[in-house]
C-alpha cells in the first residue's frame, strides 16, 4: 500500500476520532454536567454496596480539570449498622479517565481526600471498628481491588485516632497524615503498587514519620498470594514511647536514636529484614527480673533472612555498650540453621564481659548456661576473636576458635576453677588445643582442693591437649608460676581415659618459697586438726630449694599402702623441701623454734622434719625431729624430740613459755637466771585434743645464777648445779647444790599430788648478807653467822614461806633489850604469805618481845611495805590501813644508849634505803632518858601527814604539838604548851674539840615557840625561835626569850663552808628591873632591888651551834647598869653581889656574911666593853661607880680554866656605905671582894687611890704578892649555874 494512501487512512482515522471525542465531550459538557446530580443516588448505590454500609453523598460537582473531569462529591456520610454516621467526608475529589470509556468501567486518574477525621477502636474483645464500623464482618474484595487499581489515590491532612481498650492503652493520634498509593498504568500490568505514608504522631517524636512500601497482588482477598518489601524509618524517635502500643521483643524502658527498617514478605511470610540503628541510652529488662540494663550505644547493621528451611542471621559492624554486662566492638558474622544444626562464622574486634550473671537473665532459667553464668560470673575482655563451627545432627562436626583474652575473671563453680585477671592467647579445635598464658598480678581458686585462692605474680607457659579419639593427653612444658609465696617450673602429662584410669606424671622444682604460706596450698584432703597444727606451727621461713613428685593413677593418690605407708608400687607422691631460716610452732603454747635449718618431707600420708640448727627462746637445738605418721588420721599425732643447749634465763623462758609453766604453779614466772642449761625434751601431742599432750624433760644447770626476786620473797642465789627433771605431772630436783647468802646451800623440790610445789632449804647466812637483804638498824647490828632452814609451798597464785633460825653464832650489837651474844640461842621465825589479789601477809616473831605484822604490795620487780604493826612488849596487832605503826611499852629507856646507833643511819655507808619506813610511832615509857636528862611519864605519838611529821608530846618536862616538814631543807616546827629542860649532869671530862669541819648535814628549819620555858629551876619566860637555811649557812632569824622583866634577843649565822665553817650569833639582854632578872636565874630570893640594864654584843665559834666550845669563843660585848640596890641575899648569884659592899669585904673572902646590912646598899652605875679571843675574855674599861667609892678594873680571863688576871685600881669616897658597884660576872665580883677587903685595912681616913693585881681562880682569888701559906677558905663558885 502507498504511503500517500496510508496516510490518508491514518489522518481520516484521527479526524473520525477527534470528531467522536468532540461527540462525547459535548454529550458530557452538555448532557452529563447538566444532569450529574440525576447520578448521585446510582453513586450512592454503588458505593453502600461496595462497602456493605449505607452512603449519602450530599451533592456531586463537575468540572473540567484540563482534559479530564473532575467530579467532586460533598459531604459524603458513612453510616453504621444502626443507620448513625459514623465516617463523614467534607469532599472528595476525582479525575476520571478517558480509559473509562474504553474499558466501560469506572477508572480514576486520582482519588484526593482532604482532611478526614477518623477513629479506629479495638474493643477489649478484640474487635476492630473504623469509624465506628465493625471491621470483622465479611467486605466486597471487587470494591478494594477497584480502588488499587486506580492510578493514583492520596488522601492528605488526615486525623487518625487510635483507641486500644483491650491493651488500655492512651489515645495515640496521627496528625497531618499522608496516604499515597501510586499504581501507573504499567505497575498495574504487574499488580505492583508503591504507598507512601508519612505523618506526625502524638508521641514517640517530633519528627515525621515515613513508611514506603512496595505489594505486589492483584486481589486483597487473597493477602497469601501477595509479596513485597517494607521500608520503615523512625528519626530521632524514644522507643520506650511506644510500648503501650506495641509488643516489643523486651521490656524497653528508655532508648532514643536513629531506626531504618526493611522487612520482605512472601504468601503471609517474613522473608527477610534487615535494620540500621543508631541508638543511645538504651534500657531494657528482661522477663525474670527488674534489673534494667542501659547500653549507652547500640549501632550496626542487623540481617535476617529465610532461604527455604533455613535461616541466616547477619551482623555487619555492631557494637554495643551496654551497662552493666557486655561491650561488643565491631561484630562481624553470619549464623545459619535448621532443624539439623547451625553454622556459623564470628569475627569480634574487642568484646568485654562484666556482671555476667545478670546476662543469665535473658536466657532459660533451667539452662545449664544460665546456672554456670549466674556461678561463675566470667568476666574479662577478649580481643582479635575469630570463630567458626558446625553443629550438625547434635555433634560438632568442627569448630575453630582463636582469640586474645585479659583481664578474665571467673568464680570457683564445682569442678572448675576461679580465676582473676588471667591473661594469653587460646587456640581450640576440636581434637587439639593450646593455651598460651601471660599472667601478670591474677589468681587462682581451686575449690574442693585448696582453701584459699592462690596469688599470681607471673604465670607463664604452655598448655597443650591432644585426643585420639580414646584419650585425651594434657601436657606443659616448663610451665612457670611465681608469687611472693612461691616460684617453681612444672613439667606434666594426664592422661584421661587411660586403661586402668587417669594418670598423671608431674614434677615441679621449687625455686624459691616462704613457708609463711604454706597454708595456701595444704589440700583439703586434710583432717580440720592437721590443717590447723599446719596452719599455727610452720610459721615462716625460706625454701632455699624443694621438689613435687606425683606419679601414678589418679584414683591411688596420695599412693599409700593398706599399713599407710608410701607404696612405689602404687605411685609417689612426694614433696621435699631445704628451709632456712624458718619458724615453727610444733605444740599449742610451747615456744617457737625459731632460724631453723632443716629438711621438710611430706610422702603419703607422712610428714617429716628433720631440724640440723633452730633457737627456741634464745637456746640453741642441736638436733631434732619433728613428725605426724599419718596426716589423714582420725586422732594425728604429733611427735617432737629436741636436744637443745642454752642458759639458764633461756630454760626459765622457755618453761614459763610452754605447758611446764602449769606444772611449776608460778614458781618460775619471774625468775631472772643465768648460767648453762642443757635441755632434753620429748613431746606427743594428739592434734585433735591438744590437752592430753604428754611431754618428759631433763634440765641440766651448770653454774647457773638466779636475781632475787621480790615477788617470791626468793634471795639471789649462785653457783647452782643440778638437774630439774618435769613431765606433765610436774617437777622433780634432788640435792641442787647452791650458794645462798654467800654461803653454800642445798634445795630439793617435788610436786605433791594437788599439783602444788614444795621447795625445802637450808643454809648459813652471814651479818654482811643480811644487810645486803635490808639495810636497816637491826641488820646493821648483826654481827656473825648462823643456819637457817626453810619451807616454801607454792600452789598458784598461792604462797607459803617459813623461816627458821635460832640465830647461834650471830650477836646483836644493840642496847638492850635487843642486846644477844653469840652463843645465847634465840627463836626467830619468819613467815610469808602470798594469797591471789591480796598483798603479801609477813609475820616476824622473835623471842617474846617482838612481834610484826606487815603487808606487802608486790608491782613488779619493787616490792613496798604497805601496812604493818610493830609491837614491842606488847601483843601484835593486824594492820588495818596503810603505812607501818609501831607500838612500843617500856618501864625505862635510854635514847641516849640508841642515838649513836641511829644517828648511823645518816652516813653514806648506812645510806641504802631500809623498807622499813614508820607510818605512825606510838611510844609510852616510865623513864625516857634523851640528852643526858630524864622525861618522866611521857607519851609520844609519831603520825605523817602528807609531807610531814605530826608529833604529839605529853611528858612531865614538855607538852605540845610538832611538826616535822621533810624537804630540802627540813623544817621542824613546834608549838608547845610548856619546856622544862633539865640540868645536865655534870661532866668534867668533856674532850677536847676537834677541828671545826664542814659537815654533811643541815640543821632544819626552826620555828619554835613555848609559852613556859624552863631552864632547869629557872622560869625565864616565853620562848620564839626561827631559823632558816640560806645557802650554805643556817640563819638564826630570831631567838627571843621574854617575861614581864626582861627580853633577850639574839640572831645569828652558822656558815657551814669548807674552809673555816663557823657560827655567829649577835645578842641583846633588856632588863627593866634588874632584881627581878636576875631572881629569874637565881629563885630562892630577891637579890637586887630595882636597877635596870643593857647588855649586847656578839659572839662566834668554829663549826656547828651544836658544837660550841668555850675555848674555841670569840666576840665582844657591852653592858651598862643603873640605879640598882643589892639586898641581903641567900648563897648564890646573890652572895656574888654581896661581895660588893666595901665595908664587908674582909668577911667576903671567908663567906661571912652575918654583918650584912639588913637594907643592902645602892650603885649608881656599871659600864663595861670586853672582848672575847680563844676563850679569853678582856676588859680594859670596867668602871663601877656608887656613893662608897668607884672601881677600875682591866685584865682578862680564862673562861674555860675560869681563872684571871686583873688588875685593879680603887678610890673610896668619904661615905664608907657607898658600895663599890654592881657586876653581875663571876670573876669581876671576886676581884672586888678582895680589893675592898685590901682597903679596909686601913683607916677610912687613911683611903687613898691604891692598885692591885689579881690572880688565881674564880673560886679562890689571889693578889699576887699576898701570903701564900693562908689558909684556904672554902671556894664558892659561883658561875656554876649559869652554865
Amino acid at each position: 500500500m502507498p504511503l500517500q494512501k496510508i496516510k490518508r487512512w491514518l489522518l481520516s482515522l484521527l479526524i473520525g476520532l477527534l470528531i467522536l471525542l468532540a461527540g462525547i465531550v459535548g454529550v458530557i459538557q452538555f448532557y452529563v454536567f447538566p444532569h450529574i446530580d440525576d447520578y448521585r443516588s446510582r453513586i450512592e448505590h454503588t458505593l453502600s454496596d461496595a462497602l456493605k454500609q449505607n452512603v449519602t453523598i450530599a451533592s456531586i460537582a463537575i468540572r473540567w480539570r484540563g482534559l479530564a473531569p473532575q467530579v467532586t462529591l460533598s459531604k459524603v456520610t458513612l453510616y453504621d449498622t444502626q443507620q448513625r454516621p459514623a465516617l463523614e467526608l467534607a469532599q472528595v475529589t476525582t479525575r476520571l479517565s478517558w480509559s473509562s470509556l474504553a474499558l466501560l468501567s469506572p477508572s480514576l486518574v486520582s482519588l484526593n481526600i482532604d482532611a478526614p477525621n477518623l477513629v479506629v477502636r479495638r474493643t477489649a474483645e478484640g474487635q476492630v471498628f473504623l469509624a465506628g464500623i465493625s471491621m470483622s464482618g465479611q467486605g466486597n474484595p471487587a470494591f478494594a481491588n477497584w480502588l488499587l487499581s486506580q492510578r493514583r489515590i492520596k488522601i492528605s491532612n488526615a486525623t487518625v485516632t487510635w483507641l486500644d481498650e483491650q491493651r488500655h492503652a492512651p489515645p495515640l493520634l496521627l496528625k497531618d497524615l499522608n496516604i499515597q498509593i501510586l499504581t501507573p498504568v504499567w505497575q498495574r500490568l504487574l499488580h505492583r503498587h508503591s504507598i507512601h505514608v508519612d505523618s506526625l504522631v502524638s508521641t514517640g517524636t517530633q519528627q515525621r514519620i515515613h513508611l514506603e512500601a512496595v505489594a505486589v497482588g492483584d486481589d486483597v482477598s487473597k493477602p497469601e498470594a501477595w509479596h513485597g518489601e517494607l521500608s520503615l524509618r523512625l528519626p530521632e524517635t524514644d522507643l520506650a514511647a511506644w510500648s503501650p502500643w506495641i509488643d516489643l521483643p523486651v521490656a524497653l524502658t528508655a532508648g532514643k536514636g536513629n531506626l531504618t527498617a526493611t522487612l520482605a514478605f512472601d504468601k503471609l511470610q517474613l522473608q527477610r529484614l534487615a535494620a540500621q540503628v543508631a541508638l543511645n541510652h538504651v534500657a531494657v529488662s528482661p522477663a525474670r527480673t527488674s534489673q534494667t540494663f542501659i547500653a549507652k550505644t547500640v549501632s550496626g547493621e542487623v540481617r535476617w533472612q529465610r532461604v527455604e528451611q533455613r535461616q541466616m542471621l547477619t551482623l555487619k559492624h555492631f557494637s554495643a555498650d551496654i551497662e552493666p554486662g557486655l561491650m561488643l566492638s565491631d561484630a562481624n558474622g553470619e549464623v545459619q540453621w535448621d532443624q539439623h544444626g547451625h553454622e556459623g562464622t564470628l569475627s569480634l574486634k574487642q568484646l568485654g564481659l562484666t556482671h555476667s550473671n545478670l546476662l543469665a537473665q535473658w536466657l532459660p532459667a533451667d539452662a545449664a548456661l544460665t546456672r554456670y553464668l549466674e556461678n561463675m560470673v566470667p568476666t574479662g575482655n577478649a580481643s582479635k576473636v575469630k570463630a567458626r563451627w558446625l553443629y550438625h545432627d547434635k555433634q560438632w562436626q568442627d569448630y575453630a576458635i582463636t582469640a586474645s583474652f585479659d583481664h578474665i575473671q571467673t568464680k570457683a563453680y564445682e569442678k572448675l576453677p576461679g580465676l582473676q585477671n588471667w591473661a594469653g592467647q587460646l587456640s581450640l579445635k576440636p581434637n587439639a588445643g593450646n593455651l598460651e598464658l601471660d599472667t601478670k598480678e591474677a589468681t587462682l581458686e581451686l575449690a574442693g582442693l585448696l582453701r584459699w585462692p592462690l596469688p599470681i605474680d607471673q604465670l607463664q607457659g604452655e598448655i597443650e591437649w591432644r585426643n585420639n579419639g580414646q584419650k585425651m593427653l594434657i601436657s606443659t612444658h616448663n610451665l612457670h608460676f611465681a608469687n611472693p609465696h612461691l616460684a617453681l617450673r612444672t613439667n606434666m602429662e594426664y592422661q584421661l581415659g587411660a586403661t586402668g584410669g587417669d594418670t598423671i606424671q608431674l614434677q615441679s622444682q621449687i625455686e624459691r618459697g616462704d613457708a609463711k604460706f604454706a597454708s595456701f596450698y595444704y589440700p583439703l584432703v586434710l583432717d580440720q586438726a592437721t590443717l590447723h597444727w599446719l596452719d599455727t606451727s610452720i610459721l615462716g621461713g625460706q625454701i632455699r630449694h624443694g621438689e613435687v613428685i606425683v606419679k601414678g593413677r589418679v584414683k591411688d593418690f596420695p599412693y599409700v599402702n593398706a599399713a599407710f605407708h608410701s607404696d612405689p608400687s602404687l605411685g609417689l607422691f612426694r614433696v621435699t623441701a631445704q628451709l632456712d631460716r624458718a619458724s615453727l610452732e610444733y605444740g599449742t603454747d610451747w615456744p617457737q623454734l625459731q632460724d631453723i635449718d632443716a629438711f621438710l618431707k611430706f610422702e603419703g600420708k607422712r610428714m617429716d622434719i628433720a631440724v640440723k640448727n633452730a633457737t627456741t627462746v634464745g637456746q640453741h637445738i642441736t638436733q631434732a625431729q619433728v613428725e605426724i605418721p599419718r596426716l589423714d588420721a582420725d586422732d594425728p599425732i604429733l611427735s617432737v624430740k629436741a636436744v637443745a643447749t642454752g642458759n639458764l634465763e633461756q630454760g626459765i623462758k622457755f618453761i614459763n613459755t610452754s605447758p611446764v609453766k602449769q606444772v611449776t604453779m608460778g614458781f618460775t614466772d619471774t625468775l631472772k637466771a643465768t648460767g648453762a642449761a642443757d635441755l632434753k625434751l620429748a613431746l606427743q601431742i594428739p592434734l585433735t585434743n591438744v590437752d592430753a599432750s604428754q611431754f618428759q624433760g631433763d634440765y641440766a644447770i651448770k653454774n647457773g645464777h638466779i636475781a632475787a626476786n621480790t615477788q617470791m620473797a626468793m634471795p639471789e642465789m649462785g653457783n647452782i648445779n643440778g638437774h630439774l627433771k618435769f613431765n606433765e605431772k610436774g617437777l622433780q630436783a634432788q640435792g641442787i647444790q647452791l650458794s645462798l647468802f654467800d654461803n653454800p646451800a642445798t634445795l630439793s623440790l617435788s610436786t605433791r599430788p594437788d599439783k602444788s610445789v614444795m621447795i625445802q632449804g637450808s643454809g648459813r647466812i652471814t651479818d654482811a648478807a643480811l644487810r645486803k637483804l635490808d639495810n636497816n638498824l637491826l641488820t646493821r647490828a648483826l654481827h656473825g653467822t648462823t643456819d637457817w632452814k626453810s619451807n616454801v609451798l607454792i600452789q598458784a597464785p598461792n604462797l607459803r614461806l617459813d623461816i627458821r633460825s635460832q640465830l647461834i653464832g650471830m650477836t646483836i650489837d644493840l642496847p638492850e633489850p635487843a642486846k644477844k651474844t653469840a652463843d645465847t640461842p634465840a627463836n626467830l621465825i619468819i613467815r610469808v604469805r602470798q594469797e591471789n589479789n591480796q598483798p603479801d601477809k609477813i609475820a616476824i616473831d622473835y623471842n617474846e618481845w617482838l612481834h610484826a605484822n606487815l603487808f606487802r604490795q608486790v608491782n613488779g620487780e619493787t616490792a613496798t611495805i604497805t601496812a604493818g604493826e610493830i609491837a614491842i612488849n606488847t601483843p601484835a596487832r593486824l594492820p588495818t590501813g596503810n603505812g607501818i605503826n609501831l607500838r612500843a611499852d617500856f618501864q625505862k629507856l635510854n635514847i641516849d644508849e640508841w642515838l649513836p646507833y641511829l644517828n648511823q643511819s645518816g652516813t653514806p655507808q648506812n645510806s641504802a634505803t631500809s623498807s622499813l619506813a614508820l607510818n605512825q610511832v606510838e611510844l609510852t615509857a616510865g623513864t625516857l632518858h634523851v640528852f643526858d636528862r630524864n622525861l618522866h611519864q611521857i607519851k609520844l605519838n609519831i603520825t605523817p601527814e602528807s609531807e610531814r611529821l605530826k608529833l604529839l608530846i605529853q611528858s612531865q618536862e614538855l607538852a605540845g604539838e610538832a611538826d616535822w616538814l621533810a624537804g630540802k631543807p627540813n623544817k621542824l616546827v613546834a608549838r608547845l604548851n610548856y619546856l622544862r629542860v633539865p640540868r645536865t649532869p655534870d661532866n668534867d671530862n668533856t674532850p677536847a674539840p676537834a677541828e671545826a669541819r664542814r659537815l654533811d648535814m643541815t640543821y632544819p628549819e626552826l620555828d619554835i615557840t613555848a609559852q613556859d620555858f624552863q631552864f632547869g629551876d629557872k622560869q625565864l619566860g616565853s620562848l620564839d625561835l626561827k631559823a632558816f637555811n640560806s645557802g650554805e649557812s643556817w640563819v638564826i632569824q630570831r631567838m627571843s626569850i621574854t617575861n614581864p622583866d626582861s627580853q633577850l634577843t639574839a640572831d645569828g649565822t652558822w656558815r657551814n663552808s669548807v674552809r673555816s665553817p663557823q657560827t655567829q650569833l649577835k645578842f641583846n639582854l633588856n632588863s627593866s628591873n634588874l632584881g627581878k632578872t636576875l631572881q629569874r636565874f637565881q629563885p630562892g630570893g630577891e637579890m637586887v632591888k630595882g636597877g635596870t640594864g643593857n647588855m649586847n654584843g656578839q659572839l662566834s665559834w668554829p663549826g656547828s651551834p651544836h658544837e660550841f666550845a668555850v675555848e674555841r669563843l670569840d666576840g665582844s660585848f657591852t653592858m651598862q647598869l643603873e640605879k640598882g640596890q643589892i639586898l641581903k641575899v641567900q648563897p648564890g648569884v646573890g652572895r656574888l653581889l654581896g661581895l660588893l659592899s666595901l665595908q664587908s669585904l674582909p668577911r667576903r673572902l671567908t663567906l661571912d656574911f652575918h654583918d650584912l646590912f639588913s637594907e643592902g646598899f645602892a650603885f649608881d652605875k656599871i659600864t663595861s666593853t670586853a672582848n672575847i679571843r680563844d676563850g679569853i675574855l678582856r676588859s680594859d674599861d670596867l668602871f663601877m661607880t656608887g656613893p662608897a667609892a668607884e672601881a677600875r678594873i682591866k685584865g682578862e680571863t680564862n673562861l674555860k680554866a675560869e681563872t684571871q688576871r686583873l688588875k685593879v685600881r680603887v678610890v673610896p669616897h668619904i661615905s664608907d656605905s657607898v658600895s663599890l658597884a654592881a657586876l653581875a660576872g663571876g670573876p669581876i665580883v671576886g676581884v672586888a671582894a678582895f680589893v675592898a677587903q685590901k682597903l679596909l685595912k686601913d683607916p677610912l681616913n687613911k683611903i687613898s687611890a691604891s692598885e692591885y693585881m689579881i690572880t688565881g681562880t674564880w673560886d679562890n682569888p689571889q693578889e699576887a704578892d699576898a701570903d701564900k701559906k693562908a689558909p684556904a677558905t672554902p671556894a664558892v663558885q659561883p658561875l656554876k649555874n649559869l652554865h
